[in-house]
């Protein structure tokens, strides 16, 4: 197998970005149950921030595994350890977040857009590596999509930091933008997702095909 840290990588990072996805979900609801509380319900806000809390533990158990999935793929593509280093920070800032929003609200409203950044910088490396995987295996189908993916994440993401910038301005209604920003970053993850499967699915046939020979 010509890139066998990359495979174990990989999965990892792939089943982080499905727990990753299901923050986002749940985030969601959380924010609409918050949101359609009648008359600030103290049950409906409670349910909503108890909701949001337990994201919390889901997105540090999917910080934990992407990391770990970036250091082992870091020693067939040393460009992960960049991403690597991005999602330490991006670990330290999930971890004090919830601390901060309470007293300070606009920190933690800047802390978001960092993070939705980070994100950004860490499937572009991501991606950029799979994409130099799939060139030196010959492998057109990974190559192409990995080039549609760099511009399509990267236009979603763009337009998820918009937004995170204005639900902390009063420049768009706050309810209006997180649910736009939400539904858009569901399908930024589940591009990711897609696009991880497809790039694991390659480094496997190639380690097939390599065991076969």
């Amino acid at each position: 197998m010509r890139f066998p840290h990359a495979y174990k990588g990989v999965t990892k990072l792939l089943i982080g970005q499905i727990l990753t996805f299901m923050t986002s979900v749940l985030i969601a609801a959380g924010v609409l149950i918050m949101l359609a509380a009648k008359r600030n319900s103290v049950e409906d806000v409670l349910l909503g921030m108890i909701v949001l809390a337990g994201t919390a533990l889901v997105k540090c158990v999917a910080l934990v595994l992407e990391m770990i999935g970036l250091m082992q793929a870091r020693k067939d593509d040393k460009t992960f350890l960049l991403a690597f280093l991005i999602a330490i920070l991006s670990l330290l800032a999930t971890i004090i977040k919830p601390f901060l929003s309470a007293r300070f609200p606009v920190v933690s409203g800047w802390m978001e857009v960092s993070d939705t950044v980070a994100r950004l910088a860490i499937v572009e490396i991501t991606v950029s590596a799979v994409r130099s995987f799939a060139k030196q295996l010959e492998d057109a189908e990974v190559y192409f999509l990995a080039s549609r993916m760099q511009i399509a994440i990267t236009i979603l993401w763009v337009f998820i930091a918009l937004l995170t910038l204005y639900r902390i301005t009063p420049m768009m209604l706050a309810g209006t933008a997180e649910i736009i920003s939400y539904v858009l970053t569901a399908v930024a993850e589940i591009l990711v997702i897609y696009f991880l499967w497809k790039a694991r699915k390659m480094l496997k046939r190639k380690k097939e095909e390599t065991t076969d020979s």
